[in-house]
């Protein structure tokens, strides 16, 4: 199933939907991993609190372990998966990425903007233990799917720090360390998106992320903030 529908895009992206959207639907172009047989496949999604990409999976088929810190916090997700007929496909868990100890269990492992607070406070070795945990979990020839958020330019860094209260303590990732990060998988694709989204705010906002459609091809890679990734083992 390929995500189209505007609500649902919204329902699984949460926020500014157009550019995270976009980051989402370009793993349904990927090579590494077959869509069309997903149904019981096992799918754990890494901090999942609201559901959207544990809906995505479910949609599709597959069997989501749909997690977080803090088991309380699932409220609106098993709504929102009761909304799309398939709470029956999803169990919900708490869970630290850093405590994973599973090998060989996952199809597919997946995560939106997490990598940032994983590595809070500058914390580089907590964001490689993630990723080594996740390549131990998953199965010969699973994949890592993931949109998360870029370094960007020194506008973005610069916004970040003053707008948003962790902004001076998330760890922004940038597109070197990704593929630093995930050398040891076989294969990988690779998409980065958005520059003017992040400056948005109100309907401006809705404006600024449309434009960045036009302005995405002729942007360097280091300057966008979005990084979204299909990493098979």
């Amino acid at each position: 199933m390929r995500i189209v529908d505007r609500q649902l895009i919204a329902d699984i992206a949460e926020w500014d939907c157009i550019n995270w959207g976009r980051a989402i639907q370009f793993w349904d172009n990927s090579h590494l991993v077959e869509f069309s047989d997903m149904v019981g496949k096992k799918v754990l999604d890494i901090g999942g609190r609201n559901g959207g990409l544990s809906l995505y999976w479910a949609l599709k088929g597959a069997e989501v372990d749909c997690t977080d810190l803090n088991i309380e916090g699932f409220d609106k997700a098993k709504k929102l998966h009761k909304e799309y007929n398939v709470d029956n496909l999803i169990t919900y868990k708490q869970l630290d990425v850093l405590d994973l100890c599973n090998e060989n269990i996952y199809d597919v492992i997946t995560f939106k903007s997490v990598m940032g607070g994983v590595g809070y406070n500058d914390n580089y070795a907590n964001q490689v233990k993630m990723i080594r945990n996740i390549y131990r979990a998953l199965k010969p020839r699973g994949c890592c799917i993931f949109a998360e958020n870029l370094t960007g330019s020194k506008l973005h860094m610069w916004l970040r720090q003053k707008c948003r209260p962790w902004g001076n303590s998330w760890r922004y990732v940038t597109i070197s360390e990704i593929k630093d990060l995930f050398a040891e998988f076989s294969d990988i694709d690779i998409n980065s998106y958005g520059f003017l989204g992040i400056l948005g705010q109100g309907k401006f906002f809705d404006i600024c992320s449309r434009l960045d459609r036009i302005f995405d091809p002729f942007m360097p890679e280091n300057c966008k903030y979005i990084v979204s990734c299909v990493a098979r083992k």
